[in-house]
């Protein structure tokens, strides 16, 4: 209990941007199963999430944790993972772990194959112009 109730204030004081990244990526994996509510951590998760950039990617696992286990309702969540589609994703330091996830959430049984199509389709028109690392990922995604 005192650990769920620490962790809560402890993400709503004003973080660095470097420690705000670090509790982003830590949260999912060593925070979250330990809490007895995790879901006090939406919150948090979707404000990360609305941020953009390399924060929104950091927020993903989290947030996907709480939608897939713990029943969290996100309807802007595939609107705003769409957004995140952006040429600068292949240059991301997590991008890896990006695209791991994304294959992950275009595999859920939430999403329709309308959806997943257009996803695949702006993978491909991303894959233009990134470099090849990056296109190995988006073949890998569109197979």
């Amino acid at each position: 209990k005192r650990f769920q109730d620490v962790w809560v204030a402890y993400v709503q004081l004003p973080l660095s941007t470097e420690m705000y990244r670090k509790v982003l990526s830590s949260l999912s994996t060593d925070v979250m199963p330990f809490l007895k509510s995790p879901l006090l951590m939406a919150d948090f998760l979707t404000a990360s999430y609305s941020v953009g950039g390399i924060t929104s990617l950091l927020s993903l696992n989290g947030l996907w944790m709480l939608m897939s286990k713990h029943g969290l309702d996100y309807p802007q969540f595939y609107e705003r993972l769409y957004n995140l589609l952006e040429p600068e994703l292949f240059f991301a330091e997590h991008r890896s772990k990006f695209f791991e996830l994304l294959d992950l959430f275009m595999t859920s049984t939430h999403i329709s194959s309308h959806l997943v199509a257009a996803f695949a389709k702006k993978m491909a028109r991303l894959s233009l112009r990134a470099p090849p690392s990056g296109c190995i990922y988006v073949i890998v995604f569109i197979h």
